[in-house]
């Protein structure tokens, strides 16, 4: 195939709709069939076990893995290619079509004597001044090719919208790549007022550097409440950076931001702050503990250095979550252990006491824990102003279309005539009542 025919077949539109069709079938293969990073990695590898056929279409073909699979990421490079090739062939014939020059006599005469021309009778010699003045009023702008005829044009900087929509691809392009390989996804539990740094827990690590150490405050944690479950999550966040910080909310729907991250609320849950004590009532250690409220697995905590274990169940003799108001007298079911020894088990409420083995354990204080989701990442003011720059070509490309109107005439006889791209009936009115002005003449 020679070169030539390479290049015609690489800029046509059938190659356009059959790429677009093939990632049309990619993506919606990506929602239809099980992926690793929806799932995680352990289900992915259950459900690429179970059979042949699955770990042949989901692991050996790597359509278990679109996004990053080698045949998806083969058609976008073929997709960009194309639209580089197409954006070479078409730039230079787009920037000479928005240039103002009109066509000849001969030309303008030729498209009179076609059989869309429109043509009037005015009650006296047609004057140009009033022909200029008529599509001028319409938004047209006109330039006198004769002495005899006139050609406007409006909307001519309409075909760059062509060129604006296009490039808009590769801002979503990069905009999605950079939020791809910036991306990172992780959560934390975080008592009211302690200072907090990074995730308790990673889900996603950024490929292109790990997560970013963001530190903040929790405050205010409020909640209402529906069948006694907390409901409509909120806090206070307080973002410390080396100039500064600033103070955001964060609610269910509405994340706070700082920076390229964004924290949202999504749990709520007790803390209890435990202060262990010798019978002389010196500190041996303290610390806060973020434990289960009304259901979950037993957290538990080492104290004096590991001397002790301190486990906390989930509250007892409850089955609604406890309001600000009755912190005071919630209780939590406590087992202490030493490595070889249970110490103390029973139930203990802010401000009590349980006493063994020559020490006192204390809840000193109770406050609320918030469970946060965190998300790092850049690109997405570049994903946004692509599909803007999309928007805009496309509405500057096909609602402000270029259209061309030329008016010849000779004594009061004259002839209206236009090319649109689109639109052809709504032109066709335009140009109807244009010859109905241009008819009227100066006493219009």
């Amino acid at each position: 195939m020679s070169q030539s025919k390479v290049i015609v077949a690489l800029t046509s539109l059938k190659t356009t709709v059959l790429l677009i069709c093939l990632l049309a079938l990619l993506l919606f293969l990506n929602v239809a069939l099980p992926q690793e990073r929806v799932v995680g990695e352990e289900r992915f590898q259950e459900i690429t076990d179970a059979s042949p056929i699955a770990t042949f279409v989901l692991a050996d073909l790597g359509l278990g893995r679109i996004s990053v699979s080698p045949l998806f990421l083969g058609f976008l490079g073929v997709f960009f290619v194309h639209l580089v090739a197409v954006l070479v062939k078409r730039t230079g014939v787009t920037i000479r079509r928005t240039r103002l020059r009109p066509p000849s006599v001969e030309t303008l005469e030729t498209w009179a004597a076609g059989e869309r021309s429109l043509h009037g009778e005015a009650a006296e010699d047609v004057d140009r001044r009033h022909v200029l003045g008529v599509l001028k009023g319409f938004g047209y702008r006109s330039v006198p090719v004769a002495d005899s005829a006139v050609w406007s044009v409006k909307h001519r900087s309409a075909p760059l919208g062509f060129l604006l929509f296009h490039l808009s691809f590769f801002l979503i392009c990069i905009g999605g790549a950079a939020i791809y390989y910036t991306r990172s996804v992780g959560t934390a539990r975080v008592v009211e007022e302690y200072e907090f740094t990074g995730f308790t827990s990673v889900i996603r690590e950024a490929p292109l550097g790990g997560p970013q150490g963001l530190r903040f405050s929790v405050h205010d944690v409020d909640m209402d409440f529906e069948d006694g479950q907390p409901v409509h999550l909120s806090a206070t966040i307080r973002f410390r950076g080396p100039r500064g910080g600033r103070v955001a909310t964060t609610e269910i729907n509405h994340p706070a931001r700082w920076g390229t991250s964004t924290v949202i609320i999504n749990r709520a849950g007790l803390a209890p702050l435990l202060w262990l004590q010798d019978l002389q009532g010196f500190t041996i250690d303290r610390m806060m503990v973020a434990a289960p409220t009304l259901s979950g697995n037993p957290t538990t905590v080492p104290l004096a250095d590991g001397a002790l274990s301190v486990e906390l169940r989930p509250m007892v003799d409850r089955s609604s979550f406890p309001s600000r108001d009755e912190l005071a007298d919630t209780e939590f079911e406590i087992s202490v252990r030493r490595p070889q020894e249970l110490v103390f088990e029973g139930t203990l409420r802010q401000g009590q006491e349980a006493v063994f083995d020559g020490a006192v354990l204390v809840i000193d204080d109770l406050r609320y824990w918030a469970g946060l989701y965190i998300v790092s990442e850049r690109g997405g003011s570049l994903l946004i102003g692509g599909f803007t720059v999309g928007i805009i070509g496309l509405v500057w490309r096909l609602m402000l279309y270029r259209r061309e109107v030329s008016v010849l005439w000779k004594g009061n006889t004259f002839c209206v005539v236009g090319r649109a791209e689109y639109f052809s009936h709504r032109f066709r009115e335009e140009l109807e009542t244009i010859t109905t002005y241009v008819s009227k003449g100066n006493d219009r």
